[in-house]
């Protein structure tokens, strides 16, 4: 039995929307965390890399707005040093303690497990760039 064009695109959205094949989460520069802190420490030990890491909320309009400018830099300077992640603070509130996230969004870059730079705000694309390139990395 053959498919309407409307159920086959349908169906598409649906599968978009769950995060599943070609969907732009699975295909973003930017990776979700749903982790406890214990996992969110694994992710982030590897001493070769720089990690780039977006605090928000869903009902925060201005991490709303920063996060459109976060995922297109992420896209924009893609480096095979650098790991961009995004903590939701509802889902991981372990994260965001151990961190001493006070308010979003709040943009961290650690390196080798220590946090090197915290940027406060959704103004912080320019600090962004200017403390990767502290860092070591050159786009």
């Amino acid at each position: 039995m053959k498919l309407p064009a409307l159920c086959i695109y349908g169906l598409m959205l649906c599968l978009t929307s769950w995060g599943l094949g070609g969907s732009p989460a699975q295909n973003s520069v930017v990776r979700e965390v749903n982790a406890a802190i214990d996992n969110f420490e694994a992710m982030i030990q590897d001493p070769r890399k720089v990690y780039v890491v977006k605090f928000y909320a869903k009902w925060c309009s201005p991490c709303d707005a920063y996060g459109k400018k976060f995922v297109a830099f992420a896209k924009e300077h893609t480096h095979a040093q650098v790991v961009y992640l995004q903590v939701n603070v509802d889902i991981c509130p372990e994260v965001v303690a151990k961190y001493r996230v006070k308010s979003i969004p709040t943009t961290l870059i650690i390196k080798k497990g220590e946090v090197v730079a915290r940027m406060i705000g959704g103004n912080v694309i320019n600090d962004l760039y200017k403390n990767l390139k502290k860092c070591g990395i050159e786009f």
